[in-house]
């Protein structure tokens, strides 16, 4: 039996964007999209970028209560920010400003894409900008890497606020409520 020599390498990252670092920046892409990401969010340099997606890209993701404005691909070369990005869009033509604009991120809830609040949004001139929600609320903002949805709810919306428990009253972490 003879020998085999086998080298195995990695392909090179393809990694795009702007460098940000703990200086933080506003960086705007071809398409209008503006990422505000603020001093101190990010501890060193990192590369950022933003992509706006096709809407038919993600369609069926986006229940009928909602009309999706915009969905961005947000990357942050896999860097957690300690504070939220704020995310603006253009605004479109003819949107309604009585109704409400949230921002949701896409994630996997077993095999299943769903959407997770993340910010609210409010019209200002020509864009539409996200605003962080309390500092004591759970949604965290928009903080990783991922997808995030500019949706406008077609009536008004509520929030409630209070923890999930099990039957012996201890808290039950991520749970889905619908």
């Amino acid at each position: 039996m003879g020998k085999v020599g086998l080298e195995i390498t990695l392909p090179e990252a393809d990694i795009s964007g702007t460098v940000v670092g703990a200086e933080g920046a506003r960086l705007s892409d071809a398409d209008g999209n503006i990422l505000n990401i603020q001093q101190g969010a990010l501890s060193g340099n990192t590369p950022v970028e933003t992509k706006t997606i096709a809407a038919t890209s993600v369609s069926g993701i986006v229940g009928p209560d909602f009309t999706l404005l915009r969905a961005i691909d947000v990357s942050l070369g896999g860097k957690t920010l300690s504070s939220s990005a704020e995310l603006s869009i253009p605004a479109p033509q003819g949107i309604n400003l009585s109704l409400p604009i949230v921002i949701a991120r896409a994630i996997e809830v077993k095999g299943a894409t769903k959407l997770k609040l993340v910010a609210l949004a409010k019209v200002s001139g020509s864009l539409i900008s996200s605003s962080a929600l309390s500092a004591s609320s759970a949604v965290k903002g928009l903080n990783v890497s991922g997808v995030y949805y500019v949706l406008q709810a077609k009536a008004p919306l509520g929030f409630v606020n209070g923890k999930v428990t099990d039957a012996s009253n201890n808290p039950y972490p991520s749970a889905l409520v619908t």
